[in-house]
């Protein structure tokens, strides 16, 4: 059973159902992300053991029998501006990381063109 593939509702019920524990989970979710990310690139900032550390927070309510919310223990990714509320620490991190991929996305200009030596000329009509 590949836990990463499960929507957040069955894997909200496996947990709740004791077949599964949060942390196993994250654990499978992270392999996955570990496994893709430099095919897809989805992801601006991973904290997997903030990540690991909540799992487990979340199994050990389980345990204790407290009321659960409805998706408890499923991990969710935070969008950037919640994030950088959440995590300011780390502001800088993906500002860099938003300025390479932007770069990285960049056509260079026609003045930048003709600066490279060795690059072939565009034609311009």
């Amino acid at each position: 059973m590949d836990l990463a593939l499960k929507g957040a509702a069955e894997a909200a019920q496996l947990i709740r159902d004791g077949l599964i524990s949060s942390k196993d989970l994250v654990s499978a979710c992270l392999e996955q992300i570990e496994r893709l990310e430099d095919k897809i690139g989805a992801w601006a900032f991973i904290d997997p053991e903030l990540a690991l550390a909540q799992a487990q927070r979340a199994d050990s309510v389980l345990q204790l029998g407290q009321p659960l919310g409805s998706l408890h223990g499923v991990p969710a990714p935070l969008s950037w501006p919640y994030f950088i509320r959440a995590r300011p620490e780390i502001r800088t991190i993906l500002s860099a990381r938003r300025a390479d991929l932007q770069a990285a996305r960049r056509r260079p200009s026609l003045r930048e063109w003709s600066l490279w030596p060795s690059a072939p000329r565009p034609m311009v009509r």
